[in-house]
């Protein structure tokens, strides 16, 4: 039990594990509700202590995805490599950069010209602006899968 100034809940967890390495009490999983699981911490947990954290990840707040219509991100083919996004109409994006504010994500960005006009664009966007799509690097896609995966397993 830790008592502290208010703070995100995933904020707590790299404090919490520093202070139970300094015990030897650190444990191989350490069970969380939703609010104290990311990806991030999934990552650094298992790269820095070599624990499993086993909790829900946030599930996507797209529209589309919320509203089982259209296409969300999951329908979209990422090519982590060569940091491209290929549509569910086999448009492709020229490659994508990090975005700044929202590091570790990468962003493709189709250009406005492609799928001009595209049949699927009130399927895709809501906006005027061409599609972008934000995605993780191939380490940490790979471990939000496998978790959200393991999230779906009655087991």
């Amino acid at each position: 039990m830790a008592t502290t100034v208010p703070t995100r809940d995933t904020a707590a967890i790299p404090g919490i594990h520093a202070r139970l390495a300094r015990r030897h009490l650190l444990p191989t999983e350490h069970l969380l509700y939703g609010g104290y699981v990311s990806v991030a911490l999934l990552n650094q947990a298992e790269r820095e202590y070599g624990i499993t954290l086993v909790g829900p990840v946030k599930a996507s707040g797209q529209w589309q995805h919320k509203e089982q219509t259209g296409f969300a991100r999951d329908d979209f083919i990422i090519d982590c490599t060569n940091r491209q996004v290929t549509c569910p109409r086999d448009e492709t994006t020229t490659g994508g950069g990090q975005a700044p504010a929202m590091a570790p994500y990468i962003a493709a960005h189709f250009c406005p010209r492609q799928g001009d006009p595209c049949p699927a664009c009130s399927s895709c966007t809501r906006g005027r602006a061409a599609r972008s799509v934000y995605f993780l690097p191939q380490h940490l896609h790979e471990l939000q899968a496998r978790n959200r995966a393991d999230q779906q397993d009655p087991a």
